[in-house]
């Protein structure tokens, strides 16, 4: 009777040895099947933060041209008031009389003359 006992404890051990190994290699592949997974989720969360950053580059492109454009306009409306102003300006001074306009050259001048002119 111990033969047959002797036997059977080598068969069992087999048995859970080779369950073992399937357990092993059952964790080998999900562990493989996962480092995959995390793989392609890393790369398509990389693929995503780029075309983000694209886009915002983008973006950021768009209302720099946009400020660009009104800054070109602010300055392009006050050079055009100020010749607005000058000629109006000159149309004023081209209007004075000479009687009149020579004493306020020379006074101009005068004032020139001892370095306190504006």
């Amino acid at each position: 009777m111990q033969h047959g006992r002797i036997a059977a404890i080598p068969s069992v051990n087999g048995d859970v040895l080779s369950e073992v190994l399937a357990i092993e290699r059952e964790i080998g592949a999900k562990l493989d099947a996962e480092r995959l997974a995390a793989g392609r989720w890393l790369e398509s969360t990389r693929a995503e933060i780029e075309q983000a950053k694209l886009s915002e580059l983008t973006a950021l492109k768009a209302s720099a041209a946009r400020e660009e454009e009104a800054a070109k306009m602010a300055v392009h409306d006050k050079a055009a008031a100020m010749l607005q102003q000058a000629g109006a300006e000159a149309e004023r001074v081209r209007r004075l009389k000479d009687a009149r306009l020579i004493p306020i050259v020379r006074q101009h001048v005068l004032l020139i003359a001892q370095g306190r002119a504006e």
